[in-house]
């Protein structure tokens, strides 16, 4: 079976996957809300597993290709759990990590 992009989703469907993923709903108020939007034989706990991640999909580069640059980072993290550990990969010409990766990470909001 062909794996289903977003788009094959009603967006009442994603905005119910994206408050479950981030902890704000139930796994159970999104099965509850997200059976409205069934139809045939794909159930929610169908739409559900169609939407999380598949991480076995995830290799885009292999990591021992010369292009990228591979290491695990430790950083400081104080409203959190103290330190963390990465694993960072960006292009092997890089210098540094680029602006819109320190953007990315400045743009989180504080839990």
């Amino acid at each position: 079976m062909e794996r289903r992009k977003a788009s094959d989703f009603p967006p009442q469907v994603l905005e119910l996957f994206d408050g479950y993923v981030h902890g704000r709903i139930s796994r159970r108020d999104f099965l509850d809300n997200a059976g409205k939007f069934a139809v045939g034989g794909f159930t929610a706990a169908a739409m559900l597993e169609s939407l999380r991640p598949n991480y076995a999909l995830a290799q885009q580069v292999a990591k021992d290709d010369r292009r990228i640059k591979t290491e695990y980072v430790s950083y400081p993290s104080p409203r959190g759990s103290g330190t963390v550990r990465g694993y960072l990969a960006r292009p092997a010409d890089a210098a540094g990590v680029n602006f819109h990766c320190r953007a990315a990470f400045k743009a989180r909001p504080a839990k």
